[in-house]
């Protein structure tokens, strides 16, 4: 069935500039590298069909909520690689064996700092996993970020002066983190250009991030959230091919992530086992590349 009223004057221009061109159109579905059985997904934004058009034949224009998932998935290597750098990245504050940050080895469990206490230090991590978290007047608690080695957290007292906690970090893992007072790390970036571009880099890729798990919360349905907080959690890079483990996550600590049930999440969980997603023992999960197809299906294809 053609449509022959109505054509968008983008898909008519799109049509003229191809039409001398001799080669058959592209193939529909595209494999990705490191799946396992299944790993097809209609046209991803990198390939030859315009970010404009929607995947397939049709090439009609996408949907709004469509655009948004493109757009994250072109952005989502950019923001997690600010988020936590490098080690050539990292200034050389952190590095110094005798700095002017005061080292801390956390057991697992360990809280950090809790809401609502006094806002006056930075913190780096060296090695493990921190969990930040805020907590109901009722006790239920929900995980605003999970964070990991080369990133900082507790910096909203840079931004709002000596105030109070909105969130409680806890060790995740055992880990190990450096801590800057206030005044000292106020001082440092005044004085090492570096670092302060280490540290705006760091608050604006968390402030994207959280803008755009926002996004995801309230036009996504379960299983597109939950595979969004997996390729985040393994910084997802879509120029690697290899699939890349996450360690202390459990599938209760990604329920509350997604804001769904425990046993929601572990049908989603299986679901990507079987299509050779993901693989997963206890609180480990090896994540391949594959798993972005959940996040550019059409529409109709995923579940709620």
């Amino acid at each position: 069935m053609r449509l022959r009223c109505g054509l968008n004057p983008a898909i008519q221009n799109f049509r003229r500039t191809t039409a001398t061109r001799p080669s058959k159109p592209p193939p529909n579905r595209v494999k990705v590298p490191g799946s396992g059985t299944g790993g097809e997904f209609h046209w991803p934004p990198h390939t030859l069909l315009p970010p404009e058009f929607r995947r397939g034949h049709l090439r009609l224009p996408l949907f709004p909520a469509e655009q948004m998932l493109v757009r994250d998935f072109n952005n989502m290597g950019a923001i997690m690689g600010a988020g936590a750098g490098k080690a050539q990245d990292i200034p050389a504050v952190f590095l110094r064996a005798k700095g002017p940050g005061r080292k801390m080895t956390l057991d697992r469990g360990k809280i950090v700092f809790r809401e609502g206490e006094p806002s006056d230090s930075v913190y780096f991590i060296l090695a493990g996993r921190i969990r930040l978290s805020v907590a109901a007047p009722t006790g239920k608690e929900a995980t605003v970020a999970l964070l990991g080695r080369n990133e900082l957290f507790g910096e909203q007292c840079l931004l709002l002066g000596s105030n109070t906690r909105v969130t409680t970090a806890r060790a995740l893992s055992a880990a190990d983190v450096l801590k800057f007072e206030l005044e000292t790390m106020t001082a440092l970036l005044k004085s090492d250009t570096e670092l302060a571009d280490f540290v705006l880099k760091r608050v604006i890729a968390r402030m994207a991030q959280y803008e755009q798990a926002l996004v995801h919360q309230i036009l996504n349905n379960t299983e597109r959230r939950l595979a969004r907080v997996l390729l985040h959690l393994c910084k997802y890079d879509s120029a690697s091919p290899e699939p890349i483990v996450i360690e202390n996550v459990s599938q209760e600590l990604l329920a509350e992530m997604i804001g769904a049930s425990r046993s929601k999440t572990n049908g989603f969980m299986t679901r990507f086992r079987r299509l050779g997603y993901i693989e997963y023992t206890g609180r480990r999960i090896v994540v391949k590349p594959s798993l972005v197809s959940v996040l550019l299906q059409p529409e109709g294809q995923s579940r709620t």
